[in-house]
């Protein structure tokens, strides 16, 4: 396979970070429906988790102790500090301001860094230079991740970590020598300390090591296996360590990752009892989607603030009325709290739950879960939200991003198939696919499109290769 002389790789990752600095600029715009003035940090987006991750720094900073304030208490084992360890340096230099802008430089950075690596990655499984091109391309054209560069959260990070884990781990399987195999439990390690679910991607890289080593349940294939899996997971260990060590001096408690499954932040059980009813009925409870049914029970609702919900959530024991009855006294209680109203509105919610899991159990254990499924990959631009901002050239972007995103979803799932079916190296690419919607709206029943656009890297692989093949036939076809 002839290879890309390093000058030209240099040009392309120019000209992608040209480009992708621009899409920045353009996505804030988006965002804002208004020009960004001459200050460069007025394109950084501080987002709704800012707190948790650079705040805690912040404080760390100011205090000597990594916390944040979630309204009730101060929570010292929220989010892993890892991805606010840049932070930290940038700020021994720089004030808040520039040192966000730098951090939303370098996500920029590694994003361009990481889909070079990917269109490298679909080079080497087509054994064709026009996979690298396409995949260039259309990563050049898609904001369906670049969108949360301006961000100043692990989202846009973890993808560009997630698809460095992949090359090497392709690498690995392809030239198993040590380094390749450091390298690949590295970027898992770091993907885990930026979102703690992939660590289930270590039961993958598992199931790979047995499939690669022969006679395993013989001594010699056995401890194989087990210097394999000890070398991926030693970054993990370094990285978590000390975390654990220190959580342990503060609360006494063995937390690898977080306090709990919110992260610390507070919710009150009325709150958590809504959440569950929702979820036992199959609808979104991400209350700052404007369009969910989370959004009609929160107290921010803008008017006319109505929402139909599915004529199966409704049972015997409670109809429309009664749920909008509870619906009230949770609108209540989120402007004027008590501790009695609380356990009241939670007990109600419970209830509803009982109610619709004891007389439905079809309902809640297989439609549910069907339902928010839909919602979680059927949505016209998948992970891009709609701007409101005005002009043709918003329409036609987000039009291209909607091709793009059903595109890579339908054809990608094809070819990922097709690629696994073929060899079980490329299995962990579709595994990634169907975890992330194993994982969120079956199992976590939570929605929130951000969750899935970890999915893109290897659906436009599988994107690639489907195009590719389709080629390959045609060409056989025509001579």
């Amino acid at each position: 396979m002839r290879v890309i002389p390093t000058k030209i790789i240099f040009l392309w990752f120019g000209l992608a970070f040209l480009v992708k600095f621009l899409t920045a600029i353009y996505v804030r715009y988006l965002i804002g429906c208004t020009p960004v003035g001459y200050h460069l940090d007025e394109l950084v987006i501080a987002g709704g988790d800012y707190f948790s991750y650079n705040n805690a720094m912040e404080n760390y900073l100011q205090t000597g102790n990594y916390y944040f304030d979630n309204g009730v208490e101060k929570v010292y084992a929220g989010r892993l500090p890892h991805y606010s360890l840049i932070y930290l340096l940038l700020r021994q230099v720089f004030n808040i301001a520039y040192t966000n802008f730098i951090i939303m430089v370098l996500q920029i950075a590694a994003e361009c860094l990481a889909f070079l690596l990917l269109a490298k990655l679909a080079r080497q499984i087509t054994g064709r230079i026009s996979s690298f091109y396409l995949v260039y391309f259309l990563y050049l054209i898609s904001f369906l991740t670049s969108y949360y560069n301006n961000q100043v959260l692990p989202d846009s990070l973890s993808v560009s970590v997630l698809i460095f884990f992949l090359y090497f781990f392709h690498q690995y399987l392809f030239a198993p020598v040590f380094r390749n195999l450091l390298l690949t439990g590295f970027f898992l390690g770091l993907l885990v300390m930026l979102k703690p679910y992939f660590s289930l991607l270590y039961l993958g890289v598992g199931i790979c090591f047995l499939c690669q080593t022969k006679q395993v349940l013989r001594k010699r294939g056995l401890r194989l296996l087990l210097q394999k899996t000890a070398i991926v997971s030693l970054p993990l260990f370094f990285f978590v360590t000390p975390w654990v060590i220190r959580n342990y001096q503060v609360y006494r408690q063995f937390i690898p990752f977080q306090i709990n499954t919110v992260a610390g932040y507070h919710y009150t059980p009325a709150d958590m009892a809504c959440r569950r009813f929702l979820q036992a009925i199959g609808e979104d409870f991400i209350e700052w989607e404007k369009t969910s049914a989370g959004n009609y029970f929160n107290k921010n609702c803008l008017a006319p603030c109505t929402y139909t919900l599915p004529t199966y959530a409704y049972t015997r024991s409670y109809d429309s009325t009664r749920v909008e009855q509870v619906r009230s006294q949770y609108l209540q209680l989120q402007h004027h709290y008590t501790a009695d109203q609380d356990q009241a509105v939670a007990k109600a919610f419970n209830k509803l739950t009982k109610s619709f899991r004891s007389e439905k159990p079809v309902y809640f254990y297989v439609i549910s879960p069907l339902m928010l499924s839909k919602k979680f990959l059927f949505t016209t631009a998948g992970y891009f939200p709609k701007s409101n901002c005005p002009g043709l050239h918003v329409r036609l972007t987000y039009l291209v991003q909607a091709v793009l995103y059903w595109s890579t979803l339908l054809l990608g799932t094809v070819g990922l198939l097709i690629l696994a079916r073929r060899n079980w190296r490329y299995l962990l690419f579709i595994a990634i696919l169907i975890f992330l919607i194993l994982f969120f709206p079956v199992f976590f029943r939570g929605v929130e499109l951000r969750y899935f656009m970890h999915s893109y890297p290897v659906l436009l692989l599988g994107f690639v290769f489907f195009i590719e093949q389709i080629r390959s036939k045609f060409q056989l076809y025509t001579h």
